[in-house]
């Protein structure tokens, strides 16, 4: 049986797009599991890979529970995450329609559910180094890329696959959108509703 693989890579880091490159190369791979730690574990069971929202916070849960699995961090510069996740605070949780569960798993792993600077440029910093720490006895099990170098030739050597099967488009797989009028009217509804007893 194939090791399983995980990526820690924070939300708006590529995760989309290396579940691509997984699925592409004919791996079962799922993006977004929820944000039930639990429920995520039940559903990994029959995948090969997982990455995006819960599997970061589950870092050594999962490198416990699973001691053969590979691990990828994808990263960005600081910045152009920090920009990212302001666009995913603002206009993804309006196009998504994130509820109080998303909030409350924002607001528990990141320190915050909405756009803040400091807490997130804070947390980019801690996370890295923590994840980095997670594996300093095991650095063999853990492959850090900058998905803005896309090396999927570094991806395929790390997780042993051909990297000639993989047809990966280098442009963005989860590109950033405007939330337009009708999804926020939509949003702020749904949220006043969820606030009447």
């Amino acid at each position: 049986m194939r090791p399983k693989i995980f990526n820690l890579g924070l939300s708006r880091t590529g995760t989309m797009w290396l579940d691509t490159v997984f699925n592409e190369s004919g791996l079962k791979s799922a993006h977004f599991l929820g944000v039930e730690p639990d429920k995520a574990l039940h559903r990994i069971e029959a995948l090969d890979c997982a990455g995006d929202t819960p599997i970061p916070s589950m870092a050594a849960r999962l490198k416990a529970l699973y001691p053969d699995a590979k691990f990828v961090l994808t990263t960005r510069p600081k910045e152009q995450w920090l920009s990212s996740m302001e666009w995913m605070l603002k206009h993804g949780a309006v196009i998504w329609s994130y509820g109080k569960a998303v909030d409350a798993y924002h607001q528990d792993f990141y320190g915050t559910a909405k756009f803040d600077r400091r807490i997130l440029s804070d947390f980019y910093d801690r996370y890295h180094a923590e994840t980095q720490e997670l594996f300093r006895d095991e650095p063999e099990r853990l492959l850090i890329i900058d998905i803005t170098d896309k090396d999927v030739e570094a991806i395929a050597a790390f997780c042993d696959l051909d990297v000639e099967q993989l047809k990966v488009q280098q442009k963005p797989v989860n590109a950033r959108r405007k939330a337009g009028l009708k999804a926020r009217v939509k949003w702020t509804l749904k949220r006043v509703l969820n606030r009447i007893p």
